[in-house]
C-alpha cells in the first residue's frame, strides 16, 4: 500500500527510523511494554500495529510477513525460527502486550494535543509582552500579578518547550502539510470533542 492511499495520509505516529526508537522517541522508552524489546522487534510491533503504519490495512498474514521483513531484514526469516513462529500466529506473550499498547495510540488525539501545546506556548508569549506603557500605568497589585504570572511562566516553559519539542510522536511526512494545517486551525477544531 502506498503511503498517499493510506488511511491516515501523511500523519505518522512514532515513525521508525534506522536507529532504535526509544532514542527517536523517548516516551516509548518510558513504555513498561517495550522495555524489553528489541529495537526489531519495537519496529515489527510498529509496522503490525501502528494506526499510521504503511501496511496497516493489509490482511494480518500478509502484515505480519512484511513487517517481520521491513524489522528484521528480508532474509531474517529464513534463518530464525521465532520470526517464521510469529507468522504463522504463535505470538511470544510480550509481543501481544506491546501490540495492544501501540495499538492503543491515537493519532489524531495526538496531533491535536501537538497543536494544542504550540497554541498555550502562543498564548502565553502573547500575554507575557506587555508594552513599557502599559506597565507603567499598572498599580502596584497588578504589578505584582504581572510578575508573578511571568515568574510562573517562565517556570513552567521549560516544561511546555519539551512537550513541543518531542511532539507527542507525531510527525506530518510533508512539512509544508504541517505548516498549512497549523495556519488554518482553530481553537474549536480543537476542542470540538470535548465539550
Amino acid at each position: 500500500m502506498s503511503e498517499t492511499n493510506h488511511p491516515l495520509g501523511d500523519l505518522k505516529l512514532f515513525e521508525p527510523k534506522k536507529g532504535d526508537m526509544r532514542i527517536d522517541y523517548p516516551e516509548l522508552a518510558e513504555v513498561p511494554e517495550f522495555k524489553d524489546l528489541s529495537s526489531s522487534e519495537l519496529k515489527f510491533v510498529w509496522y503490525i500495529s501502528n494506526r499510521t503504519s504503511p501496511i496497516i490495512s493489509m490482511d494480518k498474514a500478509d502484515r505480519w510477513q512484511s513487517a517481520a521483513k521491513l524489522a528484521f531484514g528480508e532474509n531474517a526469516i529464513s534463518a530464525r525460527k521465532e520470526l517464521r513462529d510469529i507468522i504463522e500466529g504463535k505470538m511470544p506473550d510480550n509481543i501481544k502486550d506491546a501490540v495492544r499498547v501501540m495499538a492503543s495510540y491515537n493519532p489524531h488525539i495526538r496531533l491535536r494535543a501537538k497543536f494544542m501545546a504550540e497554541y498555550s506556548f502562543d498564548q502565553i508569549q502573547s500575554l507575557l509582552y506587555v508594552p513599557d506603557e502599559q506597565l507603567i500605568l499598572m498599580d502596584g497589585d497588578m504589578k505584582k500579578k504581572y510578575t508573578d504570572f511571568v515568574l510562573n511562566a517562565n517556570k513552567e516553559l521549560p516544561k511546555l518547550v519539551s512537550i513541543i519539542e518531542q511532539g507527542y510522536g507525531v510527525t506530518l511526512k510533508n512539512k509544508k502539510k504541517e505548516e498549512q494545517t497549523y495556519k488554518t486551525l482553530k481553537m474549536s477544531d480543537l476542542t470540538d470533542d470535548l465539550e
